[in-house]
């Protein structure tokens, strides 16, 4: 074996590398969308119940080692035919083995628009709706004062669904609020009573059941007179953290949403923030932002309104990303594209001003070779934060009855390809699930747990046997991806080394922690160090294979061939003899995530053995995200 003649190698390289992406692409990979079901150690597991919120509130905000999740009620089976079960709001205490589940006992009050369908209610003391709607003296359902006026502050215990809550952590200034802000829904066992009001509620109160007989403190005071959203549900809300260096630094965003009759397009994006002038309640200060007229001109779009969609906050390229959903006219027709907004106000001219009353939201340009997905609403969505990627998944593709199973697509983890391909084109690309990943669902809620670099989801309803009690799902699951290039030990290659060489050389992969898909791969070789014949470069081996094969005919006697020889690239060590290779920037597929590779480099060594050549310890990685 000889290093090739730079001829020949530029037409091996060539080769060799189409030869390694054609075949990696033919490989079956091995699972990465691992999915694993959870038993709870302890505690009561909610009921079934979908369109339910969650978020997950961080250690240092939970007074927990690895923090919550908080989980409010929604809608259940039992809904139209007779007294719901428990929708109570549970907290999940999570753990590296999996968690448990409390149930905190708490409800919801609300303005009640009416009190049909055996909805219990509960007057303000001293008489009329405030601001404050937390003074309440709950009465039966059947009590005069409930039936006589409709108007009153009412206690819902059926609950309310399609209400999207956030974990509000500091307001725009800076202060700590860290509460859970829940606003909206849809009155339970309602089609039509859609809400405007809000709720707070203190996550350390929700874990230890400090206030008895509620937990969630309702208002209704909000500003200025036409920019505050009107009563919807199944609309998105998305927190921006304090310091993400944006105008909407820490305020809440909310778009789209079930209204009636449906918002004029374009669709309407509103920013709510904390009056910090008031400490009494908690007031929102709104601002409404419709298309800048003056951006229509250029990749920007006039967004129409939908619900049921997805949103996110991208926090590393700081945008807002919103995608799929369902129209909310004309038929509600599910919808496929994704937009984005880079959180800066614009001018009527489309110039960006931390003043301006309007928003430019940008089409984002699909790879046409890739299945997004396609149109739908309703899938559990989460920013993955340790892959820096939205990620979603299920969902159902239509809302017309009757349904059935085939509406609700089957296998759909999705991941949004922002980060690795930036700046066009990008899209979302279905990952592989693993055997015992959760079956189609729709309304399921999510969350990306920090602390554990983990999804976590509960929960949701696929319509499939016929009867609406046995499609309900009241399980736990927790996802886990490879977030970085995995690196494994291969051979030492100990009787190649070259004589008076304490260690063998060695090749190292340096960017694993950063390297994946879409980027560019970066070995180290070492030569053997104190070698008397050191060697001067070499080649570059990578294979699909190990093999482990004696290199002794070969003249290399005592080594032994780490890895087949798919792909090649000649290095020149530096004075320290050292080398920086780069083979080849790993192409943004998530078929590729799993793939098994394995390197050794062959070195260039005149008196090591009669082939003049020696081997290095070889070296297993994965491909990750």
């Amino acid at each position: 074996m000889a290093v090739l003649s730079q001829k020949k190698y530029q037409k091996f390289n060539v080769l060799s590398r189409q030869l390694l992406l054609l075949t990696v692409v033919a490989v079956e990979p091995a699972a990465y969308s691992q999915w694993s079901a959870i038993t709870p150690t302890a505690g009561v597991v909610p009921p079934i119940r979908r369109r339910a919120s969650m978020v997950y509130v961080p250690p240092a905000a939970s007074g927990t080692t690895y923090g919550v999740s908080v989980l409010t009620e929604g809608t259940d089976y039992q809904c139209f035919s007779g007294p719901p079960a428990n929708l109570n709001s549970f907290v999940f205490f999570h753990s590296q083995t999996g968690g448990q589940w409390q149930d905190t006992g708490a409800k919801m009050k609300a303005l009640s628009p009416n009190l049909s369908g055996g909805l219990g209610g509960c007057p303000i003391v001293g008489g009329s709706p405030t601001g404050n709607l937390n003074n309440c003296n709950c009465l039966p359902p059947t009590a005069p004062f409930c039936t006589q006026n409709p108007g009153s502050c009412c206690f819902f215990r059926d609950g309310i669904d399609g209400a999207p809550m956030v974990f509000w952590e500091r307001d725009h200034l800076g202060n700590s609020v860290n509460l859970l802000f829940r606003y909206g829904g849809l009155m339970a066992c309602s089609n039509t009573n859609r809400l405007n009001q809000y709720w707070f509620a203190s996550p350390s109160q929700l874990q230890t059941g400090t206030v008895p007989g509620g937990y969630w403190e309702s208002y209704n005071s909000q500003s200025p007179p036409g920019q505050v959203p009107s009563p919807r549900f199944d609309h998105a809300m998305v927190y921006v953290p304090f310091g993400s260096g944006t105008d909407i630094d820490g305020m809440v965003v909310l778009t789209g949403g079930n209204t009636s009759p449906p918002e004029a397009a374009p669709m309407t994006t509103y920013i709510a923030r904390l009056d910090t002038s008031v400490s009494t309640e908690k007031r929102l200060i709104w601002k409404k932002l419709i298309s800048s007229p003056g951006c229509l001109n250029s990749a920007a779009v006039a967004p129409i309104q939908v619900f049921g969609h997805d949103l996110f906050f991208d926090p590393i390229r700081k945008k807002l990303i919103q995608s799929r959903g369902f129209y909310n006219s004309g038929g509600n027709l599910p919808e496929a594209s994704t937009i984005e907004w880079n959180a800066k106000f614009v001018d009527a001219n489309c110039n960006e001003t931390p003043n301006g009353n309007f928003v430019k939201w940008e089409a984002v340009t699909s790879l046409p070779t890739v299945t997004n997905g396609g149109a739908r609403g309703f899938a559990a969505r989460a920013f993955h934060g340790g892959l820096g990627k939205p990620f979603s998944y299920g969902g159902q593709n239509t809302i017309q009855p009757p349904l059935a199973t085939s509406q609700f697509p089957s296998g759909l983890n999705l991941y949004a390809a922002y980060a690795a391909i930036e700046p066009q084109p990008r899209d979302w690309w279905k990952t592989i699930p693993n055997s015992s990943a959760p079956g189609p669902r729709a309304f399921a809620s999510m969350v990306y747990v920090t602390a554990l670099n983990k999804i976590f989801m509960f929960g949701g309803y696929r319509y499939q046997t016929g009867a609406w009690q046995n499609d309900n799902f009241n399980d736990s699951w927790y996802y886990q991806a490879p977030v970085s290039t995995s690196v494994q030990t291969g051979i030492q290659n100990v009787a190649c080394r070259p004589t008076g060489a304490t260690v063998n050389a060695t090749v190292e992969v340096l960017n694993a922690a950063s390297s994946g898909i879409g980027t560019q791969l970066r070995v180290k070789v070492r030569a053997a160090p104190n070698s008397p014949v050191g060697s001067v470069g070499g080649v570059l081996y990578i294979g699909l294979s190990q093999i482990n094969a004696p290199l002794d005919p070969f003249g290399m006697l005592g080594c032994l061939g780490f890895n087949t020889p798919d792909f090649a690239i000649s290095f020149s060590l530096d004075a320290n003899g050292e080398a920086i290779v780069e083979p080849f920037v790993t192409p943004f597929d998530f078929n590729l995530v799993g793939i098994q590779l394995y390197m050794q480099a062959v070195l260039l060594s005149p008196q090591a053995n009669p082939a003049g050549l020696t081997a290095s310890d070889g070296l297993g990685f994965g491909i990750g995200f």
